[in-house]
C-alpha cells in the first residue's frame, strides 16, 4: 500500500518523472499480490483468496493504463485540482 501511494503521489507532484515511480511502484504491488497468492494457495482461507484474486487484476489494468500513455493521466490529473 505504501508504494502505491509513492507512486500515486510522484504521479501528481512530478509527472515527468512520477509516471516512471508509479509504473515501477505499481510493478511492486503485483509483484508482492503474485507472492502473497502463492502464500495463500498454500494455506489460506478463502476470504484472503477472494481479497488477492481481486485486486491482481485491479493492478495489472492500473499497470495496462499507465503503459498506455502518461500524457492522459497527465491531463486527468491536472483536472482534478
Amino acid at each position: 500500500m505504501t508504494a502505491l501511494m509513492f507512486g500515486a503521489s510522484a504521479l501528481r507532484r512530478a509527472p515527468s518523472w512520477g509516471h516512471s515511480a508509479a509504473l515501477l511502484s505499481t510493478g511492486f504491488a503485483i509483484f508482492g499480490f503474485v507472492l502473497g497468492l502463492t502464500f495463500t494457495l498454500q494455506g489460506g482461507d478463502a476470504d484472503d483468496l477472494a481479497y488477492h484474486a481481486t485486486m491482481l487484476p485491479v493492478l495489472i489494468f492500473t499497470t495496462s493504463l499507465l503503459l498506455r500513455g502518461g500524457r492522459a493521466s497527465e491531463e486527468h490529473l491536472g483536472s482534478v485540482s
